[in-house]
């Protein structure tokens, strides 16, 4: 009796052994694993970021966008590519921050978007860095061939919270005799736009210094509008002055050179001295 108890039990074992054995095929039916290249015409991911610009600057040091990682179909169908990781990295920051990790229990994705807000950046030119790991594979009879990728996309920004000083030269209040005013002045950093009014009047954009033309006579005031690149704005002081008429020119009267009028007087001497010589002379003849 021990001895058939004995060979059942181990006839037990066996079938046990090929049970498991026959498990373990299934779940993990490859003898072989070979890492090789990512394959020429395997597309990786596109990463699409909206509500932050490259190369913008904005006034504001928290900041919000919506992170797109999109895989092409066929890529995720053919290789089994999957995006396995997503993070991102600031360049104000040490840490890297993870918004996506595949784990053994989840569905293989294609596509992934996540909502990012960027809190309490400096002020100043700065960078994010966005990472996405994705995975793929191939199937070669008993053997799977397997890559990794990684695709980045960096945004640069600016944080400019702090708005212009612009100032119109001391020098322009005053009185003028004519009706073209130059109109000069500073700004602290480099703008975008520039405005001026006169006398309330519509804004002009211009570029730079400029002059005021066709000015009525009388009192004029004159003042100058900037915006930053990040939309910060400011406004000079009031500039006052006046334009009077011209003072009339001094009428001009004919003038006889000295000299001519010396040699005139003496001509006129010569000859009524020589009348009286002559008539002085016709007298003793007689």
């Amino acid at each position: 009796m021990k001895e058939k108890l004995t060979g059942g039990y181990l006839l037990l074992l066996v079938l046990a052994a090929i049970f498991n054995f026959s498990n373990v095929a299934k779940a993990n039916p490859f003898l072989d694993y070979v890492q090789i290249p990512v394959p020429s015409d395997v597309v990786p991911p596109t990463i699409s970021i909206n509500g932050l610009k490259n190369n913008t600057a904005y006034p504001s040091n928290t900041l919000s966008l919506n992170l797109n990682v999109t895989l092409p179909v066929y890529v995720h169908q053919i290789y089994n590519v999957h995006i396995t990781r997503v993070t991102y990295q600031r360049d104000w920051k040490d840490s890297i921050a993870t918004i996506y990790l595949s784990g053994p229990s989840e569905k293989a994705i294609a596509e992934f978007s996540y909502n990012v807000t960027l809190k309490d950046i400096p002020e100043g030119a700065h960078n994010v860095t966005f990472v996405v790991s994705s995975d793929g594979s191939i199937v070669y009879g008993a053997t799977l061939q397997y890559f990794g990728m990684t695709t980045t996309s960096t945004i640069y920004f600016t944080v400019d919270m702090t708005s212009p000083m612009v100032s119109i030269l001391s020098h322009e209040n005053g009185t003028y005799l004519t009706s073209d005013i130059p109109l000069n002045f500073t700004v602290d950093e480099r703008v975008a736009k520039i405005l001026y009014s006169v006398d309330g009047a519509n804004n002009i954009t211009i570029t730079g210094n400029t002059t005021l033309n066709d000015l009525s006579v009388g009192v004029h005031n004159a003042r100058v509008y900037v915006w930053d690149a990040a939309g910060n704005s400011a406004a000079s002081e009031t500039a006052t002055f006046r334009v009077s008429e011209p003072e009339p020119e001094p009428e001009v009267y004919p003038t006889v050179p000295v000299v001519f009028a010396a040699v005139v007087v003496g001509v006129v001497l010569a000859g009524a001295g020589f009348l009286l010589i002559r008539k002085q002379g016709r007298g003793k003849t007689q």
